[in-house]
């Protein structure tokens, strides 16, 4: 009796042990998230055509492959809540389909291939972190927001033709927003490699709360015969898995 006394007293004391030096009010980390990436389009309220405008453009987009990644700055109020900041580099964008029919300005064939929308951003987010348990494997849920500041963006025209044919342009300025706010949420593990380490797979949404940029487009009316003319926004997002690692400071 005992001795199973003294075995639980110190199963209980290692336990507590290991919960105390566990805890870091502050952390440093860096992740990357490699991401699926693409669009929400919207059009100017009562514009004839608007909705047959965004249906032709959802089969003609598809998504593409991004990434995000940088470092990360944590303090921890607990061991079951934190904030969470730091500086990111996102790849953010879309593609269309690969069979799209390039025209001149007077209708003549040019090449087949697709359209590569790329806009590059540095964000800054600002994170509530939720640690569920206290072992080594736990949850961890996080929610928040980022702003997206826009340092680069063009369009390329990549044919599949010979000769080759690439054409590369920047989105109109006018159209395009610098700055930028998008949610973010996500819900993953966190696995403790000792008590200076942690490392972290999360899920992870981000979505861009205003237009990201937008452009005029046309639908040709033919029982009216008219064009029609509007414009479309574009809302970028992704998804993706973020791969991190932390260290604790203090």
């Amino acid at each position: 009796m005992k001795k199973n006394l003294l075995l639980v007293s110190i199963l209980f004391l290692s336990i507590n042990i290991f919960g105390q030096n566990d805890f870091h009010r502050w952390q440093i980390g860096a992740s990357f998230s490699p991401d699926y990436a693409y669009r929400t389009l919207s059009a100017e309220k009562n514009v004839d055509g608007a909705s047959n405008i965004i249906s032709y453009l959802n089969t003609e987009d598809m998504e593409k492959l991004s990434f995000t990644t940088g470092i990360s700055l944590n303090y921890n109020f607990s061991s079951l809540f934190g904030l969470e900041t730091g500086l990111f580099f996102s790849n953010k964008g879309y593609t269309s389909n690969p069979n799209i029919s390039l025209h001149d300005q007077f209708g003549g064939w040019i090449s087949t291939g697709r359209w590569l929308y790329t806009l590059n951003y540095i964000d800054i987010p600002l994170k509530a972190n939720f640690h569920f348990g206290k072992r080594r494997l736990n949850y961890l849920a996080t929610i928040g927001i980022a702003a997206n500041f826009l340092q680069s963006h063009n369009r390329e025209w990549l044919t599949k033709d010979s000769p080759y044919l690439l054409i590369q342009t920047e989105l109109n300025d006018d159209f395009v927003n610098k700055a930028n706010i998008s949610s973010i949420i996500g819900l993953g593990l966190e696995y403790k490699l000792s008590n200076k380490f942690t490392l972290r797979a999360i899920p992870t949404f981000r979505y861009a709360l205003s237009e990201s940029f937008k452009d005029d487009a046309q639908y040709v009316d033919v029982n009216a015969g008219k064009i029609l003319y509007t414009q479309i926004s574009r809302n970028l997002w992704n998804i993706g898995i973020e791969f991190g690692i932390f260290y604790g400071i203090k």
